[in-house]
C-alpha cells in the first residue's frame, strides 16, 4: 500500500483491521459488572417472594402508636388507635378490612368493646374470634 492511505499512527488499514480486538473489561470493571448483576437479581428474587406472600410482611411500630396502644403493657392491638399497618398484622383483616375499622370508626367513634368489631361490615363472628386474643378496645391514653 501506499503511504497516503496509512493512518496518523502510520499503520495501513489492512494493519489496523489485524490488530482490532473486541473491547475488554478490565479486571476491576468485570468484578463490578459481576456484584452489579447479583444484587439486581437479589433484588428482583425479593420483590418476587415478598409479592408471591413467601416472606413476612415486617411491620414498625413508632414509639406513639406503642404508648397509646393500651392500658396494659401486653402486646394487643388496640383497635380504637391502631393505624392500618397494625390492623392488617392481624389474622383475617387485609388492607380492605383494616380500610373499612378505621373508616367505621371515624364515622363512629371508639369501640366500646371488641365484640363491636362485629359492626364493620365484612366483620363477623369468625373474624373476631380470630382476632379476639390479640386485641383490645380501651381508650387512647395520653403521651406520659
Amino acid at each position: 500500500m501506499s503511504e497516503k492511505h496509512k493512518n496518523k499512527i502510520g499503520e495501513t488499514l489492512a494493519e489496523q483491521e489485524q490488530n482490532k480486538r473486541p473491547a475488554m473489561l478490565e479486571p476491576n470493571e468485570r468484578i463490578l459488572v459481576g456484584i452489579t448483576l447479583l444484587l439486581c437479581a437479589a433484588i428482583i428474587a425479593f420483590n418476587w417472594l415478598s409479592l408471591s406472600g413467601y416472606l413476612p410482611e415486617v411491620t414498625k411500630t413508632s414509639a406513639v402508636s406503642i404508648a397509646f396502644s393500651s392500658k396494659t403493657d401486653d402486646a394487643r392491638i388496640n383497635i380504637n388507635t391502631a393505624t392500618m399497618r397494625e390492623l392488617m398484622t392481624l389474622p383475617g383483616i387485609g388492607e380492605k378490612r383494616a380500610a373499612k375499622i378505621i373508616e367505621y370508626r371515624d364515622l363512629h367513634g371508639f369501640f366500646q368493646s371488641v365484640e363491636n368489631l362485629v359492626l364493620v361490615e365484612d366483620i363477623g363472628e369468625a373474624i373476631l374470634n380470630n382476632c379476639r386474643d390479640f386485641i383490645t378496645a380501651g381508650p387512647p391514653e395520653p403521651l406520659p
